[in-house]
């Protein structure tokens, strides 16, 4: 395909979605964030025009910018970044009046991944038109959003994806080019189809999630696009070990707004992390390197101050991870998580693991941290972790851990250091307020693992003392 038909085509879709969506109610803000997020790996600029002759290579440079590296040569860039943010942190701290301490961090040397390729246990694949103009193209997004020229390519040669994966990706890809139904391009446009995730364990188990938008089609229309699927993948040869569908109208769905209906299978993955068996949902988080995880939770028990009568919070827990792995370490555990059904995959993980000291709460952490708080107001020692993700925690739930003297330690787990919104948590954490009771943190340690090879993107624990 010429780079003029590509332009046409990009810029067709582009407009297309800009004056149906905003003219008609307003939505083209809402359309153009799920235009770049709808992938769990980011839409990121790529200045060469992208041909079917460099396709694979202008996809590796977005998903793999380290992939030219040597892993040591990776790692060092890892840690240099590990310091810039140290020094970001120093620098935002000196505005402040009323603090704790920062200048005292020091960053520690990097704990390398086990594993430096097909590491991913999961992954998030978009639909969107292919270099090919094809509108039911399988993969990963690349291009600009302001150019208009984003397009979908397939996992095929990237070595962080597991084959398995590459493999169902392709299944559904053609699944859906036999199909009459369309793509759902934005949330209004009558399309259908939107993304294709597949999440696998260590014993090479996998779990495929179809997701589409009901487009006012009725019940017995939907039912037959599940059959349809069901179908086409048995007769494949390439079959998950379960097969899920879900429709969808918002951007993301959970299991509690729109049930994920299985079509096959087994309706959970098991995974063994540190001697331990973890139940996982289709839509509850688990660290996406397994080997690295391994790591990262073994260095969170080193750093963290646990004794024996000490109570360990865990907020953002997901399926209960960190409790589960500290949880012989410490008097008791209690985590806070926002989805429902990884909340019921802690509570399974600990009596299947023989863990009776860990209480995992369904919530946000701003809305269930005071509560849970004032429970432990006979705890003598009060440890926190904090997994937030990339958005950061709540300015309420940071409030609430500032103001809880019980708290006499905070590691925060932070695979964005960079993101403004997790900047600011570190800055509030060492900040006093001039009327505030409440004593201030210290950033005492930064320690960086890496849990994502060949990309740019490192997790970094912060340590928090008062």
């Amino acid at each position: 395909m010429s780079h003029t038909a590509l332009r046409k085509n990009c810029n067709f879709l582009f407009n297309k979605l800009k004056t149906e969506s905003s003219i008609r109610n307003g939505s083209f803000e809402r359309n153009l964030k799920h235009f770049s997020q709808i992938s769990n790996l980011a839409v990121e600029g790529h200045d060469s025009p992208v041909t079917s002759e460099n396709q694979y290579e202008a996809i590796r440079e977005v998903m793999e910018p380290f992939g030219h590296l040597s892993y040591e040569e990776q790692l060092e860039k890892k840690q240099s970044w590990s310091h810039q943010i140290r020094e970001t942190i120093i620098e935002r701290f000196k505005t402040l009046k009323f603090k704790g301490n920062v200048n005292g961090c020091t960053v520690e040397k990097i704990s390398p991944s086990p594993v430096i390729e097909k590491y991913r246990n999961k992954d998030e694949f978009s639909i969107h038109y292919g270099v090919d103009g094809n509108p039911k193209t399988v993969g990963f997004f690349i291009g600009q959003l302001a150019k208009s020229n984003i397009v979908c390519v397939p996992a095929t040669h990237l070595s962080i994806i597991k084959d398995e994966h590459k493999a169902l990706a392709e299944v559904y890809q053609n699944f859906i080019r036999s199909s009459n139904l369309p793509v759902c391009y934005s949330l209004d446009d009558g399309g259908c189809f939107r993304t294709f995730t597949v999440r696998s364990n260590s014993a090479g188990e996998t779990m495929a999630i179809a997701v589409s938008h009901p487009a006012e089609r009725n019940p017995f229309d939907i039912e037959k696009e599940r059959e349809d699927l069901l179908n086409f993948f048995q007769k494949s040869g390439v079959m998950p070990t379960s097969l899920f569908h879900q429709t969808c109208k918002s951007f993301r769905c959970t299991n509690e707004q729109s049930p994920f209906k299985l079509l096959y299978g087994e309706p959970y993955l098991f995974e063994n992390l540190l001697d331990l068996q973890f139940r996982i949902s289709p839509d509850a988080f688990f660290q996406i390197n397994v080997e690295g995880a391994e790591v990262l939770y073994t260095e969170i028990v080193r750093l963290a101050k646990l004794k024996p009568f000490t109570t360990l919070l865990d907020l953002c827990c997901g399926t209960g991870t960190i409790s589960l792995v500290a949880s012989r370490k410490v008097r008791g555990c209690v985590g806070v998580e926002s989805v429902k059904d990884a909340v019921a995959d802690a509570r399974i993980n600990a009596l299947d693991n023989n863990i009776f000291n860990c209480d995992f709460v369904h919530g946000t952490v701003e809305k269930k941290l005071f509560y849970a708080l004032r429970d432990l107001d006979m705890a003598s020692h009060v440890v926190a972790v904090v997994n937030p993700g990339r958005g950061g925690l709540h300015e309420k739930a940071m409030e609430t851990i500032l103001k809880c003297d019980l708290i006499s330690q905070l590691i925060y787990v932070s695979c964005a250091a960079d993101n403004p919104v997790a900047m600011r948590n570190f800055i509030q954490l060492t900040n006093q307020p001039r009327k505030a009771t409440h004593k201030p943190f210290n950033l005492s340690k930064i320690k960086p693992v890496d849990l994502f090879p060949k990309t740019r993107h490192c997790e970094l624990l912060l340590v928090f003392d008062r």
